[in-house]
């Protein structure tokens, strides 16, 4: 949804800007789609991007721990060091399939060997400084062995302002856009039609129709065309079609149904909006 409206009111900016009771909710719901938008992607990289760092990290560990491995278990055969050889009982491969606490534990056991038998590693190229480096790789994958974890269990408090931001922009739709909407049906169609088409397909209050009412004569029972009909409070006003129908949404509510035309006496009549059910009436007017 956020993506269709903001194209929608990018594509419609002419038109917006030109009525003041649609202008004034849209840029409030454009400031919110935009923040709505910012909050979800900087929600989703932080954790794809913590979940990357600490897969190059164990990279980063596993590159040293494997040619140490190696000298280790080739220096273990070489001098029949039954210590060494229990102290790495596993294949270099074996570090790929084991989990990241489990590789974790392993790395910095073998670096703990390693350090013992530096200078006896020295043919196969491990020394002080390679076991430092090591050391820091480990340090650095430590740090970030629990953060997406950490960030998927923060994402709870993260989405519940999410949330609320995407509850506030909805009912400045409701309360504001959709009735600024309605009215212009008239004038303007193709932008009710859009505007709509997004609506129902993002909100299920809005797949189905609050009203559809039809304006006849009471004596002839001819539909009666443009005749004004309003709806109170939701301050939505808008004229019969050629076969004297009227169509729309309105949020859940009680209040009155007003219709007048010229000729006509005035008819007044109680009107409800349930979501989900939709008003289907034949309103009736008396000539004067």
């Amino acid at each position: 949804m956020v993506r269709a409206l903001c194209a929608f009111f990018q594509t419609n900016t002419a038109f917006i800007s030109s009525k003041d009771f649609l202008n004034e909710p849209a840029l409030k719901i454009k400031t919110n789609l935009t923040s709505i938008e910012e909050m979800a992607e900087k929600q989703a990289v932080s954790i794809r991007y913590a979940s990357e760092r600490k897969k190059n990290l164990r990279q980063a560990v596993s590159a040293k721990a494997k040619p140490l491995l190696a000298a280790l278990k080739a220096f273990g055969i070489q001098e029949n060091a039954e210590a060494i050889l229990f102290a790495v009982p596993f294949a270099p491969s074996a570090l790929d399939r084991m989990s990241a606490e489990e590789f974790l534990y392993q790395a910095e056991k073998l670096a703990a060997v390693g350090r013992q038998y530096a200078t006896e590693l020295l043919p196969w190229e491990i020394n002080d400084s390679y076991i430092t480096g090591m050391d820091t790789a480990i340090a650095e994958f430590r740090g970030w062995l629990g953060k997406p974890e950490e960030l998927k269990g923060q994402r709870k408090s993260y989405t519940s302002g999410l949330q609320e931001l995407i509850d506030a922009t909805k009912k400045l739709m409701e309360d504001w856009m959709d009735p600024g909407v309605e009215s212009v049906e008239a004038i303007n169609p193709e932008f009710y039609s859009a505007y709509f088409n997004i609506r129902r397909k993002d909100d299920p209050a809005y797949r189905q129709l609050s009203y559809n009412l039809v304006v006849t004569d009471s004596r002839s029972g001819l539909p009666v065309k443009d005749a004004l009909v309003s709806f109170v409070p939701w301050d939505v006003s808008k004229r019969t079609a050629e076969k004297g129908g009227i169509r729309g949404h309105l949020a859940e509510g009680t209040g009155t149904v007003r219709v007048t035309m010229k000729g006509y006496k005035p008819l007044e009549l109680p009107f409800y909006v349930n979501p989900g059910n939709t008003v289907q009436e034949v309103l009736r007017l008396e000539r004067e």
